[in-house]
């Protein structure tokens, strides 16, 4: 197993960035495990590490053989990943994964997200990647069990393995002093799930911003209809492309007077939902517009970091997932 020291200095000569303590600490917790304990676990969680935190696991030998044909940044990416979600861990369907978060780069990583690149969902966000953990053991928990003998067995077999990984987990957690919450505050609402967090603070600042952006109110800043139901996002139907394009021109007005915030929310939601599957009205040309979009948040709130994993991102977005061990 690599020291912290180590770790840190290999991922940050790979990506760019440094990662929070929470990766090095999940790292350390996982390395610990013998090989049979953690096959037993991942199948029963249905979690395998990927991107930054796979890399941790391979050899140096391994390493300084890897001649990567992309930036290593795209490791573990996916399709609709937003530059600000770096993936980590990955699920057992439907492209499930969870994601560190990068939204302000000077502050460092806060916080975790997840969503599955193969369903129409918005991201889900975590106060820290232990508390997505954490989350997954819980979902993965249940009483309930199959009629059949032999299933009833696998069922009540793989719920021990559960609690075992659970009190394990926990006493990692208590023995580190492991903060469970990353303190990433709360922004600004999304469509995407991943709220959006800016400098400026206070609903009457945003307010301002859509008022001279748009006098639509702020149910119709979404890039999908109204849903009338308060925890819907979306019936599977983007707005159409007249007002998509509407949208597009006055967040681009905004963003030439100095404001971000438009261009980071409509720009970010159609990187995401761009082109998915089942989704009508979407258009791979949204991950053009996106592009342009967030290109000019990030140049008006100064995140050089988010610019470059955008551009990278971009020129390789046909990709439906990166991974660089195995090409």
């Amino acid at each position: 197993m690599r020291s912290l020291s180590q770790a840190k200095e290999l991922l940050t000569r790979l990506y760019g960035v440094e990662f929070p303590d929470s990766l090095f600490h999940l790292y350390e917790f996982l390395a610990g495990l013998s090989a049979q304990e953690w096959q037993d676990y991942s199948l029963a969680l249905g979690i395998e590490p990927i991107g930054p935190l796979q890399l941790l696991f391979l050899p140096e030998v391994e390493l300084q053989s890897l001649k990567p044909t992309v930036p290593m940044v795209l490791h573990g990416r996916f399709y609709a990943d937003v530059p600000e979600f770096f993936s980590c861990l990955k699920g057992d369907q439907d492209w499930l994964h969870w994601g560190l978060l990068l939204d302000e780069p000077v502050k460092g990583f806060r916080g975790a997200a997840s969503y599955f690149s193969n369903d129409l969902q918005a991201m889900r966000v975590y106060p820290s990647l232990f508390d997505a953990v954490l989350g997954r053991i819980e979902e993965k928990t249940t009483s309930w069990e199959p009629d059949d003998a032999a299933e009833k067995a696998d069922q009540r077999a793989q719920q021990v393995t559960i609690r075992r990984f659970a009190e394990k987990l926990h006493g990692f957690i208590a023995a580190r002093r492991i903060h469970l919450d990353d303190r990433r505050g709360k922004g600004f609402p999304s469509d995407t799930g991943l709220d959006l967090l800016v400098p400026e603070k206070g609903e009457g600042w945003f307010s301002t911003i859509l008022h001279s952006f748009s006098r639509w109110p702020r149910s119709d800043w979404s890039v999908f209809p109204p849903t009338g139901h308060p925890h819907a996002v979306h019936f599977g139907e983007m707005k159409e492309a007249s007002e998509i394009e509407k949208l597009v021109r006055g967040a681009i007005a905004a963003s030439e007077k100095g404001r971000a915030l438009p261009a980071l929310s409509l720009g970010r939601s159609l990187w995401y939902w761009k082109d998915r599957t089942g989704m009508a009205n979407s258009c791979h040309d949204f991950a053009r517009v996106g592009f342009d979009l967030l290109k000019r948040a990030y140049t008006l709130l100064d995140r050089p970091t988010l610019q470059r994993v955008l551009d990278v991102h971009f020129e390789h977005r046909d990709r439906d997932c990166v991974d660089l061990l195995r090409s």
